[in-house]
Parts: C-alpha cells; structure tokens; sequence
C-alpha cells in the first residue's frame, strides 16, 4: 500500500512538473513573433516606403516559414521596386519552386522578363498566370501581342479583360489602337465614343 500511495504521489508530481513545463514553453512561444507578423510588418514597411524595412520583416518570416511561397513573391516585388532585378528574379523563381500553382509568381516574374527584354518569356509566363486563373496578366499580355503585331491575340486579351475589368477605359482604349491598325476603324470609334460615355461627369 505504501509503494500504491508512493507511485501516485511520483506520478502527480510528474504531472504538475510537465504542465509547468508547457506552460513556460507555450508563454515562450507566445512572446515570439509568428512568420505571419513578420509579413504584416513587411507590408506596413512597404506603405511607408521603407523597402529596406520591408525586406528585412519578410526576410525574418522566410527564416520562420521557410515553404510559404506568397512571402518570396512579396519580397521580389520590393526588390523590384528597388531595380534589385536579380534577387527579385530569385524570389520569384523560388516563389514558383515551392508552389508551381502560385499565379502571382509567374505574373511578377512575366513583368520581370518584360522588363528584360525577353518578350517570349514574359507572354509564357503570363500565360501560364492566367492558366492558373489570374485575370491581371490578360491587359498585359494583350499590350505585349500588340507590340509583336499579334493583333488578333491583341484584341483577343483586350476582349476578355474588358469583359472581367469593364469599368476600365484603359482597356477599351487599347482596344480602339488594335482596332485602328488592323483597318477595323467603325469598332475603334465604338470603343472610343463607350469611353467617352463612360467618362462623362
């Protein structure tokens, strides 16, 4: 009886001595700035236009989280504010290594390789953003086929970002230049007087 009441006494002690343990952890824990904090803080730091600021807080929640894609794609957008352009390409291509199904990813990386010049790379990239279902890359896609005098995938893109964004005249506008290259001058003037229409106070 005596080593019964000896084991319980050993046992409840165990027990309060781990509670006590969890939690000292979980207050230790708790004291901690999460990875999403981190990436709040990056953002704040990017509104104010602190971007050195803005990379160091998405730095430390990439340290924390290491697989969540969204904060390299972030961080490469600052970079690129920042004319960083190589180490923005390398977030966004790790962006995209760790979540090949992030559009956003291969939208900035697609206006990256704009930016250089590599044309073909731009359009795959946008085209497999909007693959993935983002609607954005349609305007920037369409403007770029225009350039390469792909007028009927120019106004293809246009098409169907007026018909997702119809509120935007940009749109309707480089429409009207599609349009007015390829001799199709009554649907350029529909696009321009819908503008105007839509512009009036």
């Amino acid at each position: 009886m005596l080593h019964f009441h000896y084991t319980k006494a050993m046992l409840r002690k165990t027990i309060l001595f781990l509670m006590m343990l969890l939690l000292i952890t979980a207050s230790g824990l708790y004291g901690q700035t999460t990875a999403s904090e981190y990436r709040e803080r990056a953002r704040e730091k990017y509104r104010q236009a602190d971007y050195d600021g803005a990379i160091a807080e998405a730095t430390k929640a990439i340290e924390l989280d290491p697989a969540f894609a969204e904060t390299y794609t972030y961080r490469g957008i600052v970079h690129y504010v920042k004319k960083e352009y190589a180490d923005a390409m390398v977030d966004f291509e790790r962006s995209i290594e760790i979540d090949p199904k992030y559009s956003e990813a291969y939208f900035y990386r697609g206006t990256l390789r704009y930016l250089k010049k590599d044309s073909d790379g731009a359009i795959a990239d946008w085209t497999k953003a909007i693959d993935l279902g983002s609607a954005t890359p349609y305007f920037h896609r369409g403007t770029l086929r225009f350039m390469k005098k792909d007028y009927d995938g120019a106004i293809a893109d246009f098409t169907k970002a007026i018909q997702i964004f119809p509120d935007i005249t940009a749109y309707r506008l480089e429409r009207a230049k599609v349009y007015r290259a390829v001799g199709k001058i009554d649907l350029a003037k529909a696009d321009e007087e819908k503008v105007a229409e839509m512009e009036k106070p």
